[in-house]
């Protein structure tokens, strides 16, 4: 998609001029002055005269004249006070027009995988299929030996199951064993971690990469009869291993050195690309 360019700009100036008169009155002084000509006391008289000039353009500011005259004159004092003219000049902004660039771009992520195979990543298994009978309470393989079908697989978002058809994978845990557990066929019927059965918790899958799944660590205890009870630890075990030459499959935890255990990726491989070998 091509880039789209938005712009919102404005500018605004705004120039004001305000001018304001400040007119101070001058306050009359009476001034009584008793000016002596020879022997005669003579009152001289003071005028008081007050004048007041108010130029609107221009801010003149005459200060005070004093004018006498000689000791027998009268004696006159003029205020005059002149307003000075306050100028108000407003601030010019302008607004720096913004253009905002809106750019979609495009994902390079590869497609949602719907289908596909698991295999063997590096070591002894390499490449070849998980396989199974996809039965509840089966078990998975990467032996060359085993005649068992391949299966397809797809992911469930909502409940990061791994699926095949309506099966999940799950963990089973026995006795007391909290280091490995092995993989096997499950369905919502019969997960139960209180007796060791519990799903894979796995993360989206992408082509050619691992499998990256989880389950809590279930300690059980044998009642008899074939019945456990289990209790969920704070562990959890991340990581899958492969059992002697049949390549039974197990979950294991990080640093895992089981006897006749290989530590085995699970890779993902797309049905649609490669189709499973038997």
């Amino acid at each position: 998609m091509q880039a789209a360019d938005i712009g919102y700009g404005s500018s605004v100036v705004t120039s004001a001029t305000l001018t304001s008169s400040v007119v101070e009155p001058t306050v009359s002084t009476s001034v009584e002055s008793a000016v002596t000509e020879t022997s005669t006391s003579t009152e001289s008289l003071v005028t008081d005269t007050a004048t007041t000039a108010a130029d609107s353009t221009t801010a003149d500011l005459t200060t005070t004249a004093l004018t006498a005259t000689s000791a027998d004159s009268t004696t006159l004092f003029t205020t005059e006070t002149s307003a000075a003219t306050t100028d108000f000049s407003s601030t010019e902004t302008t607004a720096d027009t913004t253009t905002a660039d809106a750019t979609t771009t495009t994902s390079d992520a590869p497609p949602v995988i719907t289908t596909f195979a698991i295999i063997a990543g590096s070591g002894p298994a390499a490449n070849r299929n998980l396989k199974s009978d996809n039965l509840v309470g089966g078990l998975l393989y990467l032996g060359s030996g085993i005649t068992l079908p391949a299966q397809h697989y797809n992911f469930d978002a909502t409940t990061g199951q791994i699926k095949s058809g309506s099966v999940s994978l799950c963990a089973t845990f026995q006795n007391s064993d909290t280091t490995k557990a092995y993989l096997s066929p499950c369905t919502s019927a019969n997960e139960n971690p209180n007796k060791g059965v519990v799903f894979l918790d796995c993360q989206v899958p992408a082509e050619g990469s691992a499998l990256q799944c989880s389950v809590p660590v279930l300690s059980c205890v044998q009642q008899g009869g074939g019945v456990q009870t289990c209790d969920a630890t704070t562990s959890t075990l991340s990581h899958f291993s492969m059992e002697g030459d049949v390549g039974m499959v197990y979950i294991v935890g990080d640093g895992f050195t089981g006897v006749n255990q290989t530590p085995v990726d699970l890779i993902v491989d797309q049905a649609e690309a490669a189709a499973p070998t038997p």
